[in-house]
């Protein structure tokens, strides 16, 4: 049984996917990754590939990849909320064409918003099914999380089927939808200990996740969406962070200094900011909501 492990990135998250490689890497020194830069220009490839020499486990691919927007009319605003995800949608769609195409019988495929902890490979020999994924109840209905996707090869036409879809939903849909409502997998639930988050309201904790994804708005490197929160998303967010969730974004912290001599200057300041508004608000809510 072969199998690859790939992850895909546009060039806004080309710092932020050196942090989750570090980690990666610091408990699978043994595994090979392959990252898909999707619409890379010349030069942002050519830094890029600078800062992977670091990592020559990790095999960049340059890829150009048409916006599956231009396939949806998102004129008017009933679609605003479509623009937002515009580039989630992106590498989501990507996914798929690259799950259509896979050499190996087996692929897995990790976001870059996460911070592996722990040696993954009894991952890659638990989930040897058709597809793997978290799935969690939401507002929108049943779904699961593609940020950990476990894919056997022989998934063909899929990709094909995203046109149809998008029209149908007008672009206004959750990515992940695609995955149970149109793509028609039978999906093989993953453990929480392999994508533990923290979002939707699912609210079981492994006591020593693998992999932690930061999916959603509240990130380790960014702090913007917090700063904006109405009253009760900031109260959901100090639960979280009394349950402890926020520990982890020590971790990844721990993760970025050690490679930050390689990082953009940009980036390395917005997590820095990111950093102190965190501990310092953090530390306030804390006694605040103990009252």
């Amino acid at each position: 049984m072969t199998y690859s492990i790939y992850s895909t990135i546009d060039s806004d998250y080309a710092n932020q996917s050196l942090v989750f490689f570090k980690s990666f890497l610091n408990h699978n020194p043994q595994l090979k990754l392959n990252v898909c830069c999707i619409n890379f220009t010349d030069d942002k490839f050519a830094a890029y590939r600078n800062q992977l020499k670091q990592f020559p486990s990790i095999t960049p691919i340059r890829v150009e990849f048409t916006d599956p927007l231009d396939y949806v009319d998102l004129s008017g605003e009933q679609h605003i909320f479509s623009y937002s995800y515009a580039k989630h949608l992106l590498a989501t769609v990507y996914k798929l064409k690259l799950f259509s195409s896979i050499e190996t019988d087996y692929a897995l495929y990790l976001d870059v918003d996460m911070l592996v902890r722990r040696d993954i490979s009894s991952l890659l020999k638990e989930y040897n099914t058709d597809f793997a994924g978290r799935c969690m109840p939401t507002l929108r209905g049943y779904e699961v999380n593609a940020g950990v996707l476990a894919v056997r090869k022989g998934l063909t036409g899929i990709y094909e089927k995203c046109p149809d879809f998008l029209k149908s939903k007008g672009g206004d849909y959750s990515p992940e939808e695609f995955y149970i409502s149109h793509a028609g997998f039978s999906i093989t639930q993953l453990s929480s200990e392999y994508n533990y988050f923290k979002n939707y309201g699912l609210y079981d904790f492994p006591k020593d996740p693998y992999i932690v994804h930061f999916c959603g708005p509240i990130k380790p490197f960014s702090c913007e969406y917090l700063k904006n929160a109405n009253p009760q998303t900031k109260r959901n967010l100090i639960n979280a962070a009394l349950d402890g969730y926020y520990a982890y974004f020590d971790e990844w912290y721990d993760t970025f200094d050690s490679i930050k001599d390689i990082l953009d200057t940009g980036f390395t300041a917005e997590v820095n900011a990111a950093k102190q508004f965190y501990s310092s608000y953090l530390k306030i809510s804390k006694l605040n909501f103990s009252k």
